[in-house]
Formats: C-alpha cells, sequence, structure tokens
C-alpha cells in the first residue's frame, strides 16, 4: 500500500531503494489499489480525525503546563461554519489550513490569502482562480465549495488581519508528483487511467471556456481513492463559451511553469494555425 502523506513501510525518503525491484512492486501495489479503490489508511490523522469543542481536555494544554498557559482555542470562520485546524501547507502570502465545515461536517481545505502580501498580480491570479472553479463541475476538477473575499482572520495576539479565503475539496492523497517521486515511472495501466482522467477533466474545462496554462504533476491531486484533481486555476484564463477559435481570440501570454513549458512557447514561436474558411 502506497500513502502519499506518511511511508506506510516506516521506511524514509533518504533511505529509500530505488532498485527496479521496488519500482515495479509499487507499480503493482498502487494498479491493484487503483483497481480496488480500497486504499483507505487506517493510520492517517486526517481519516480518524474528530473535531472537539473548544473548551474539552482534548483541544486544552496539557494540564502539567504551568498555570499561566491558557487553554487553546480552536479558530473558526465566516461566523462560525468553518473550524480551522491543522496547517497543510504554507507559502509566501497564503497559508493552507485543515478544516471542517460545521454545516456538513465535511472536512476541507481552508486557503487563507493575507490581503497585504498580495501584489496586483497575485489579487487577479486570485479573481481568475474563483472565477475558473465556480464555472466547473467536474469529478477530476477540485471543486471550490466557498469564498470569501473580505475575510477578517483572527491573528493569535487577539487582533485581526484582512485576508481571502477560499474552502476547497480536500484531496488527501497528496500530489501526482509525490507519488511518482516513490515509484518512479508509472506502469501503463496506471499512466492510462490518469490519462483518461486528465482528458476527460480538461475537456470539460475548454468546453466551459477555461483554460488551466499550469498543468504538471505538482497541480494534479488525488483524493482518498487515488482519483486526480485538477488544482491551482490561478493561471488560467477564461473565453466567453462559443467564442470562435480564430487566431484573433487565442491566448498568447507566456504563463505557467518554465520546466513544464514546450521550446516553441520558451522562445516565442508558437504559430497559430487559421480556422478552415
Amino acid at each position: 500500500m502506497i500513502n502519499a502523506q506518511t511511508d506506510s513501510d516506516n521506511t524514509s525518503h533518504d533511505d529509500m531503494s530505488w532498485s527496479s525491484s521496488r519500482t515495479n512492486q509499487s507499480n503493482k501495489n498502487l494498479s491493484n489499489s487503483l483497481l480496488s479503490y480500497n486504499i483507505s489508511n487506517p493510520n492517517s490523522s486526517y481519516d480518524s480525525m474528530e473535531v472537539d469543542p473548544p473548551n474539552t481536555p482534548q483541544a486544552c494544554l496539557s494540564p502539567t503546563k504551568p498555570s499561566f498557559f491558557r487553554p487553546f482555542q480552536r479558530k473558526s470562520l465566516d461566523n462560525g461554519r468553518f473550524i480551522v485546524l491543522d496547517t497543510l501547507g504554507k507559502g509566501a502570502t497564503a497559508k493552507v489550513k485543515l478544516g471542517v465545515d460545521t454545516h456538513s461536517g465535511e472536512r476541507v481545505a481552508l486557503k487563507i490569502i493575507e490581503k497585504r502580501l498580495r501584489s496586483k498580480k497575485q489579487a487577479a491570479q486570485i479573481q481568475r482562480e474563483i472565477r475558473s472553479m465556480l464555472s466547473i463541475r467536474h469529478p477530476n476538477v477540485l471543486c471550490l465549495h466557498h469564498y470569501d473575499t473580505n475575510l477578517s482572520y483572527p491573528r493569535g495576539d487577539g487582533t485581526n488581519k484582512d485576508c481571502v479565503l477560499l474552502v476547497i475539496e480536500l484531496s488527501t492523497g497528496g500530489e501526482l508528483f509525490e507519488i511518482m517521486m516513490h515509484t518512479g515511472a508509472l506502469g501503463e495501466s496506471i499512466t492510462r487511467h490518469y490519462a483518461k482522467q486528465l482528458l476527460g477533466a480538461l475537456s470539460e474545462c475548454h468546453r466551459m471556456g477555461v483554460y488551466h496554462r499550469d498543468l504538471k504533476p505538482e497541480n494534479l491531486l488525488l483524493d482518498s481513492k487515488w482519483n486526480l484533481k485538477i488544482a491551482d486555476f490561478g493561471h488560467s484564463a477564461m473565453k466567453t463559451v462559443g467564442t470562435d477559435s480564430s487566431s484573433s481570440s487565442t491566448f498568447r501570454t507566456v504563463c505557467g511553469t518554465k520546466a513544464y513549458m514546450a521550446p516553441e512557447v520558451l522562445e516565442n514561436k508558437v504559430s497559430v494555425r487559421e480556422p478552415p474558411s
């Protein structure tokens, strides 16, 4: 069994053998998991996590701590709808927190972007991300459940900071990139499985006039059943559905991640074929 979050075989990344026999066995294990869809990890802290009320002993500091320590109160957002738990990731201007929607009991990812740290370009990217994700509903595209562009986020010192909140579907399987780092090249059956899901998701995106423009293994996440999910629409662009495909309406902005760009894009030698008359 392969777990993208933890090493289920108690082997560290540094000590991991990269022999072909291990790669083949890992691919076989992942293939079996994909076919059976029975790969939930009983040792995962996310799968077994329960939300305790803020004043219960589980949510407070140890009673052996000095008396001047105050009990830890879990933060809540949007008038108590979302409970903030552990930090899943952190960037220069944003944090991603594990959260719980108290209305549905569903675990979600809370992307919190501090307004004062973002540039005008980043602000535009956030707006594109919101518009793009709201327009698409597909099983292989991360779902944006809720957003708030004027969130007052509580600090630890009692003050608040102005943020943007994106409440996104939680993918506990991690990045496809991480899986490939564990297994090496994926087997043909697994590759076919993910290619089919990716092409189906992209077809729906393009049908709705959304173009991702930054596809890479780091932006392809996996859910608890190893299904692929396209994430991070910050570089996306949108067209009005039904517009023609002439050269005048083709996107020409060079954007995304250079390591994954085609050579002709990097050299600004992209040629656009004229539609048939």
